[in-house]
C-alpha cells in the first residue's frame, strides 16, 4: 500500500526501515520445539547409508526428537534450511508441526522459489490462500505439491523452466 506523507511524498508502506529489520532479527525466537516434519518422511535424502523418501522417515528420528542430532551429518541434516524457522515473512500459524506442510526455498537457474511440501495433511485452504496471495502481493514463484501432484505459480521464465523441466 502507498500513502502520501505530509509533504506529499508516497511512502511504500510494505518497505522495512533498517532499525526495524534490526529488531525484527533479535525477535526471531523461533526454534524446531519439537517439530521433526523434516525428519518423517515428507523429504528425501540419505542420512549415513539410510534413505529417506515420502512414506518412509529418517532410520535416526524418534519420538522425542532426533537419536543422532549432535553428530547428524552435513548433508541433508544441518544444510537443511526450514523457512519457516528463518523467514519472518513466513506466518507463526505454518509452523510445520501445526500446519503439516514444510516451506524451504530452492532454486532453478538462479531463480528462487518456495517450495511447499505436505507433510501429513493436504494443504488446507487457508495455506493454498496464502500461497496465492504470497504471489500476488510479492511475486514470490511457488511449487506446491497436494496428494503428489506437482503445481506451480510464478513469473513467466519461472513457468517456463518448470513446465520445461517437467517435460524431461
Amino acid at each position: 500500500m502507498h500513502i502520501k506523507n505530509g509533504k506529499g511524498k508516497h511512502i511504500n508502506t510494505k518497505e522495512k526501515t533498517n532499525k526495524q529489520k534490526v529488531i525484527e532479527k533479535f525477535k526471531n525466537n523461533r526454534n524446531c520445539n519439537g517439530c521433526t516434519k523434516c525428519c518423517e518422511g515428507w523429504l528425501s535424502g540419505n542420512i549415513y547409508g539410510y534413505k529417506k523418501y515420502t512414506g518412509r522417515p529418517c532410520h535416526f528420528v524418534k519420538s522425542d526428537g532426533c537419536s543422532i542430532y549432535k553428530k547428524r551429518p552435513q548433508d541433508p541434516c544441518r544444510s537443511f534450511k526450514c523457512e519457516w524457522l528463518i523467514n519472518l515473512d513466513i506466518p507463526e500459524w505454518l509452523y510445520p508441526k501445526e500446519s503439516k506442510v514444510i516451506i524451504k526455498k530452492e532454486n532453478i537457474n538462479n531463480i528462487p522459489y518456495l517450495r511447499v511440501v505436505e507433510a501429513g495433511e493436504k494443504l488446507s485452504v487457508e495455506i493454498l490462500n496464502w500461497l496465492l496471495l504470497k504471489y500476488i502481493n510479492d511475486g514470490t514463484n511457488i511449487v506446491y505439491h497436494i496428494n503428489n501432484g506437482k503445481n506451480w505459480i510464478g513469473s513467466k521464465e519461472f513457468v517456463e523452466l518448470i513446465e520445461k523441466n517437467e517435460k524431461k
